[in-house]
């Protein structure tokens, strides 16, 4: 049993990263099933990829505010597995199981053993686990190739197909989402100028690296003139990014400890540059953590809330764990104790997600609102008052349409009808402000306007904060209101 046992272990230790990533989906597995369905992020995101799936194109057909290499990698999983929410949340999973691998990656490559690596990213996982109930988001993706470029920057090597990578990696970003790009682009050139001056890095090197990024970036432009969707692509990716800062400023008191922390942990790097005692190493690892958690805690900005503040935040949280670790860690506590600690450690996080899942499971199980009869949103958890209201819209809409009367729900809520009906309104059906391109709130509104006589509008009755205050009021003061659905007053132009 021993020497059995003891294989195992051996096995575990040659195959880390893959032990890691399996420990990951077993320990994030529940958050499949185990969520209800909500109007959230997660909603809008999964519409967007589930109207591709049916024809619909990314910017001329659907107001995507960002580079879109989330969705086309949605849409193949779709058009492979099925395009409903339970493949959404794998998709979730795997996303953010690539992430704490990566993590636990980037440890390693700190110069810390696989053992605390291992440790200190399940205290990440656990620090940040809330951010996986808010479902798959180009956020977390962009996040992926962010660290896999950190890990890049932290691995010495002059060999040519690492810098062809590395240029491919800074594709990627723009293509998951462009602000974080800009920020990713500003941190690496200020790291490429140490690196110079360190001569760890040559002219030669950089220029790989930009061919690398620039030839793909070519054919993605080449791809959206050949679609004829640039200047949409254009118009929602950039254009519409003022009115999303300025009319979009949210802060919640839950992002607040999060932000706190990154801070600390900036804070914290700054000094260890500065202090003398500290050795090269882990001056070089500061610098380059320091410039990216500086960077990456920004993309917070306009959004305060908690799942911005963990995104923002996560670099700054591994830089602040492997600092404690050089300072306290390795000085104060014994190895043999330490060790000690790890293993109890590991035993009780263990423990606690299989604990987790188990509870979540037969709650699951045993749940009676676990949706059978909407085919998209199968064996999902949906709140009876919910699928009441659901099923209540669609048949009001399929209703009027057999007398050939327009519906418009200009309202966060209308993908939730109109993924089931099969239908896209575009801006209308996902009116935020700063989701409208370079015509904004402007825009939205004369859409609205040009509608045709007697269609009904069905606006929520409590405003969400994304919407425009100044359309609502246009379609209160000037049409005429004829009844109210669920939660919903009907309008008729």
């Amino acid at each position: 049993m021993k020497k059995m046992f003891n294989k195992v272990i051996e096995i575990i230790k040659k195959h880390d990263n893959i032990f890691v990533f399996i420990y990951m989906i077993l320990a994030l597995s529940v958050y499949v099933y185990a969520v209800p369905l909500y109007i959230s992020d997660e909603l809008w995101n999964f519409s967007f990829i589930y109207k591709m799936t049916n024809g619909y194109a990314i910017y001329k057909d659907l107001n995507v505010i960002i580079t879109p290499l989330f969705h086309y990698i949605g849409k193949l999983i779709f058009l492979v597995f099925g395009s409903d929410f339970l493949n959404f949340r794998i998709y979730n999973i795997f996303v953010y199981t690539i992430l704490y691998t990566l993590i636990y990656i980037l440890f390693k490559n700190m110069k810390i053993n696989k053992k605390n690596s291992f440790i200190y990213t399940i205290i990440i996982c656990i620090i940040t686990r809330i951010a996986v109930t808010v479902g798959a988001n180009y956020n977390v993706l962009v996040l992926v190739f962010v660290i896999l470029g950190i890990n890049l920057e932290l691995i010495e090597s002059n060999k040519k197909r690492i810098n062809v990578i590395k240029g491919i990696n800074i594709f990627l970003i723009f293509m998951c989402k462009q602000n974080i790009f800009i920020y990713y682009s500003v941190a690496l050139f200020i790291v490429y100028i140490i690196k110079i001056k360190q001569n760890k890095i040559t002219i030669k090197q950089i220029i790989y690296i930009l061919i690398s990024f620039i030839f793909p970036l070519i054919l993605f432009i080449v791809y959206l003139n050949y679609n004829r969707i640039f200047e949409e692509f254009i118009s929602y990716c950039f254009l519409g990014i003022l009115e999303f800062s300025n009319k979009n400023k949210v802060l919640e008191m839950s992002a607040i400890s999060y932000i706190v922390l990154g801070i600390v942990s900036i804070v914290l790097s700054f000094l260890l540059i500065k202090l003398k005692a500290v050795n090269k190493d882990t001056k070089n690892i500061n610098y380059i953590m320091l410039l990216f958690s500086i960077l990456l805690l920004s993309t917070i900005y306009p959004i305060f809330n908690v799942y911005h503040a963990i995104l923002g935040s996560i670099i700054s949280i591994v830089a602040l764990i492997y600092n404690l670790h050089s300072i306290f860690v390795i000085e104060f506590i014994e190895e043999k104790n330490l060790n000690k600690i790890i293993n109890l450690f590991i035993v009780v996080c263990t423990i606690y997600f299989i604990g987790y899942n188990v509870y979540y499971g037969y709650e699951y199980n045993k749940s009676k609102i676990i949706c059978k009869d909407i085919e998209i949103y199968k064996y999902m958890m949906i709140e009876d008052e919910l699928k009441n209201k659901i099923n209540t819209i669609c048949e009001y809409i399929k209703e009027n349409e057999k007398q050939r009367c327009d519906i418009k729900i200009i309202s966060y809520e209308a993908n939730l009808y109109m993924n089931i009906l099969n239908k896209n309104n575009k801006n209308i059906d996902l009116p935020f402000l700063g989701n409208l391109g370079k015509d904004g709130e402007d825009g939205l509104i004369s859409e609205v306007q040009n509608l045709n006589s007697g269609t009904k509008i069905l606006i929520s009755k409590e405003k969400f904060w994304k919407e425009s205050e100044k359309l609502r009021n246009i379609i209160m003061n000037n049409y005429k209101k004829i009844g109210e659905i669920e939660d919903f007053y009907i309008y008729e132009k």
